[in-house]
């Protein structure tokens, strides 16, 4: 018999808060976006879906937003969550 567990790493396993909000800051730099004057902005939207996020957060059409996403995942692979 096969098993699975997952695990919910945002704040749960480990305190990934830092590099989410830098990530979402690279993707709307790399976008040319103005960045929120607060972190809280951000830090209010971990958990929730990145492309949803980012349409309802900064106005973007869904296609811009997955552009935004692919930036933010990319940045991610790259540097983790440091």
């Amino acid at each position: 018999m096969n098993r699975t567990v997952i695990f919910d790493m945002d704040s749960n396993l480990a305190d990934t808060f830092d590099g989410i909000v830098k990530c979402y800051k690279y993707a709307l730099s790399t976008l040319g976006l103005i960045l929120p004057s607060t972190d809280n902005v951000l830090i209010d939207l971990i958990g929730g879906p990145l492309v949803s996020n980012f349409m309802k957060a900064f106005n973007l059409s869904k296609e811009e937003a997955k552009v935004a996403t692919r930036i933010y995942r990319e940045r991610y692979s790259d540097i983790g969550y440091s």
